[in-house]
């Protein structure tokens, strides 16, 4: 284990959902972390607790019990528009259903995640650029998304979720609409992205990609199983 302190640590994180006996502990006494450069997966039954606590990690969803400490800051102290802040300088999100927009092209799609940054152009271009590089969509950088494979469309969705340099990728669910060849290319490209120092955080049903992660947890019942 690093000596670097976690960038994402959880200390008896709860989150319930209703009240009096509808009331539903969809996490209980969760407690993790995650540090720059590793990667954690999730796996567990549907209705385990998987999503909510993707939602938690990427202050999507607030703690009704617990900690949630961000590069050492408690996040249940900060007022609603830091938390907004954090969330947007912090976090990539890619999930199972791409959500690119289909009218637009590969680049446009990826600058979308740049939406509110001021930057030049020559930046901009050269950084979308470098990005469709390094997921090997170059070639189909001024396409149409509706033309791209289920692959080269998450691929496209991952650039950008790392449009803004975000700390941590957090993934749901990023290879169930794919086939094995893609799937693997995926990965490949997610070990790369965690060696160049980004936490990785993956929900996954699925075994084999969930043992490629530095580090797996199991929930039931929104408990993480020995």
């Amino acid at each position: 284990m690093s000596s670097d302190p976690p960038l994402l640590e959880l200390q008896d994180a709860a989150r319930a959902f209703g009240a009096g006996d509808s009331r539903v502990r969809a996490l209980n006494g969760i407690s993790l972390q995650v540090r720059a450069g590793t990667s954690l997966a999730i796996t567990g039954r549907s209705g385990s607790g998987k999503s909510t606590l993707l939602n938690v990690l990427g202050l999507l969803e607030s703690l009704t019990g617990g900690r949630y400490l961000l590069n050492g800051r408690d996040t249940g102290a900060l007022p609603a528009r830091e938390i907004d802040e954090l969330r947007a300088s912090t976090f990539g999100f890619v999930f199972q259903a791409f959500h690119l927009v289909p009218y637009l092209t590969v680049a446009e799609n990826v600058e979308l995640g740049l939406t509110y940054r001021r930057r030049p152009r020559r930046e901009r271009t050269h950084h979308i650029d470098a990005l469709l590089e390094q997921v090997g969509l170059t070639h189909r950088r001024d396409m149409a998304v509706t033309t791209l494979s289920g692959g080269e469309k998450q691929r496209a969705a991952i650039a950008r979720a790392l449009v803004r340099r975000p700390l941590v990728l957090l993934a749901d669910e990023p290879t169930g609409n794919l086939d094995d060849a893609s799937a693997a290319d995926v990965l490949r490209l997610f070990d790369a992205i965690v060696a160049g120092g980004v936490a990785l955080v993956m929900v996954t049903h699925d075994l084999s990609t969930a043992a490629r992660a530095g580090q797996q947890i199991h929930l039931r019942d929104g408990r993480v199983q020995p």
